[in-house]
C-alpha cells in the first residue's frame, strides 16, 4: 500500500467519502501526507445531499424534534429545513448538492442508514519519490446519529496504479449529531487491513461545528465549518511517526462558502498544511470534487504536491 492511501482512505471522510474521512500511503518512504481515507467519507459527510448547513437556527437544535410531527422522518426532509435567525424559511434548494469541508482529516459528521457512498482519489506523487498513486473507497452508513449514534462502515481498496486491490482496509467511525449544528465522532482507520499496507492503524476523536455567517449559509461567506480532533499513527508529525512513537497530536480543518457549490478548505493534518477547494458541480447531483495541494508548508515531506478526490453518494431513503 502506497502512503497516499494512508491518507485518503477519512475524512470522511470525514468526508466520502473525506472523505472522515485514510488513503494509501505508499512503500516505506511515504509517511502519510497525502489524501487519507478519511477523506473518501469526508467529501459527503458535509456533501452530497447530505446538508449539515440547512438546521434550525433560531433555536439552535438540529432540525428534527420541531419538523418530526409535520413531516415524513423516514424521508429525513427535517434535515433540509433551512431557516434564519428569524425563524422564517431560507430561498435555498432543499435538495442541492453541498461541498465538503476536509481535504484529509476526519470531521464529526457523517453517515446514517439509508446512505452509500464511494470515491476515488489520485496524487500525482507519493512523498519521496515520482509514483503517480490512486486508491478508491466505498462506504455505508448504520444507525441514527440524530436520535441516537450512526456508523459508518468503508471498505478502502489501496494502489490502484500498482497491484490493484492488493492491499486492502477496513475503517470505522461512531458519529452523533448535537445542538447548535454541531457533532462528534471517534474512529479507527484501518482497523483491519492487508499485511502491505504501511498507512498505520490510526485512532481519534474529533468535534465539528457549522457556523452560519450570514442568513444565507450557502451565499459566499455565509458559512464557515470547522473542525478539530486528536488522533495517532498518522495524525503524529512525520518524525514521530517514522520512529514509530505512540501518542496523540492535534489535527483539524475550515471550509468557507465561498460560492454556492465551492468550500476553500484548509486542514492542518498533523504533519503539513493542505489547501484546496470541494466543489459539488451539479447542484442536483450528489457529486463532490476536490483538488487540493498537499504538504504545502514543507514540514513534513519533499514538496508540495497536487492530488484530486471524487466522491458520490446516495440515499436509499429518497
Amino acid at each position: 500500500m502506497t502512503s497516499f492511501s494512508r491518507i485518503f482512505l477519512p475524512l470522511a471522510a470525514a468526508g466520502l467519502l473525506t472523505v472522515s474521512p485514510a488513503w494509501a500511503q505508499s512503500s516505506n518512504t511515504d509517511t502519510g501526507g497525502s489524501i487519507p481515507q478519511s477523506d473518501v467519507s469526508g467529501l459527503i459527510e458535509e456533501g452530497g445531499a447530505f446538508d449539515v448547513y440547512s438546521t434550525n437556527a433560531t433555536s439552535g437544535q438540529s432540525g428534527p424534534e420541531e419538523a418530526r410531527s409535520a413531516v415524513d422522518d423516514s424521508l429525513r426532509v427535517d434535515l433540509r429545513i433551512p431557516m434564519s435567525e428569524s425563524g422564517h424559511l431560507l430561498p435555498i434548494q432543499q435538495d442541492r448538492s453541498h461541498p465538503a469541508s476536509t481535504l484529509n482529516t476526519p470531521t464529526g459528521y457523517g453517515q446514517g442508514w439509508g446512505r452509500v457512498y464511494a470515491g476515488v482519489g489520485y496524487q500525482e506523487r507519493i512523498r519521496y519519490d515520482d509514483w503517480t498513486d490512486g486508491v478508491a473507497s466505498f462506504g455505508f452508513g448504520l444507525g441514527n446519529p440524530m436520535r441516537s449514534v450512526g456508523l459508518d462502515v468503508a471498505i478502502n481498496v489501496l494502489d490502484t496504479y500498482t497491484e490493484f486491490a492488493e492491499d486492502r482496509s477496513l475503517s470505522l467511525k461512531l458519529h452523533r449529531r448535537l445542538p447548535y449544528r454541531s457533532a462528534i465522532a471517534v474512529g479507527h482507520e484501518n482497523i483491519w487491513h492487508t499485511d502491505g499496507t504501511d498507512g498505520g492503524s490510526s485512532r481519534y476523536a474529533v468535534a465539528s461545528k457549522v457556523v452560519f455567517l450570514r442568513d444565507r449559509p450557502t451565499s459566499p461567506l455565509g458559512s464557515v465549518v470547522m473542525s478539530v480532533g486528536l488522533g495517532t499513527d498518522r495524525f503524529l508529525s512525520e518524525d514521530r511517526f517514522i520512529r514509530g512513537e505512540d501518542g496523540v497530536n492535534m489535527f483539524g480543518s475550515v471550509g468557507v462558502r465561498v460560492l454556492p457549490p465551492v468550500n476553500a478548505i484548509a486542514n492542518w493534518t498533523g504533519q503539513d498544511l493542505a489547501l484546496g477547494f470541494s466543489i459539488a458541480p451539479v447542484p442536483q447531483w450528489p457529486l463532490v470534487i476536490s483538488p487540493a495541494l498537499m504538504d504545502v508548508t514543507g514540514t513534513a515531506g519533499d514538496g508540495a504536491r497536487f492530488s484530486m478526490s471524487a466522491g458520490l453518494s446516495y440515499d436509499f431513503h429518497k
